[in-house]
């Protein structure tokens, strides 16, 4: 009985999305064959057919569970001001799940905005910019270069370190009223 999130369903996708993950460290997507996913994760292809469409299904599948992962990781309220502290357990869990995260940038998803945890959140009230729509656009953007950059150095700093880092730059930036 093959029912759609049964044991064996679930340990064939997981097994399919490792062995995408393991050869996109050293090739692009397009470069990876299902032969070489089915041989690695030990399945036939007809078990890969029955979970994916085709390799840029698989890497899609892979985007929606880390987007979710974070949604669920941060799990904000609508409106919810963000605080250092949220910062510093986004680095931990960058930290964490490094491969994931150098993947989500390779594959070019962080342009697709999905990683819902900032446009949830307002900033406090005392920040009153002009134009606020396009510092927060110049924030996130800075914000997927820097960590960027710390996932190319393998996370060298401290998720620590790295939210200080953030907040130094950031400090008293919005205060203009």
């Amino acid at each position: 009985m093959n029912v759609k999130n049964n044991k064996r369903r679930q340990n064939s996708r997981r097994k399919i999305q490792e062995a995408l993950l393991f050869f996109l460290e050293s090739k692009e997507l397009h470069q990876v064959r299902v032969s070489e996913i089915c041989e690695r994760a030990k399945i036939n292809r007809t078990t890969f057919y029955a979970n994916f469409n085709d390799i840029y299904d698989l890497a899609d599948s892979i985007r929606k569970q880390l987007e979710q992962e974070v949604d669920s990781f941060f799990s904000l309220q609508p409106d919810k001001i963000l605080m250092p502290d949220d910062f510093l357990r986004l680095f931990q869990h960058i930290s964490e799940n490094r491969l994931f995260y150098r993947i989500y940038f390779k594959l070019g998803y962080d342009s697709s905005d999905n990683l819902g945890f900032l446009g949830s959140c307002r900033l406090p009230e005392e920040i009153t910019v002009q134009h606020l729509d396009y510092h927060a656009e110049f924030f996130k953007s800075g914000l997927n270069t820097i960590v960027k950059k710390w996932l190319s150095e393998n996370c060298c700093k401290t998720p620590q370190e790295m939210c200080s880092i953030l907040l130094a730059e950031y400090k008293g930036r919005f205060s203009d009223k």
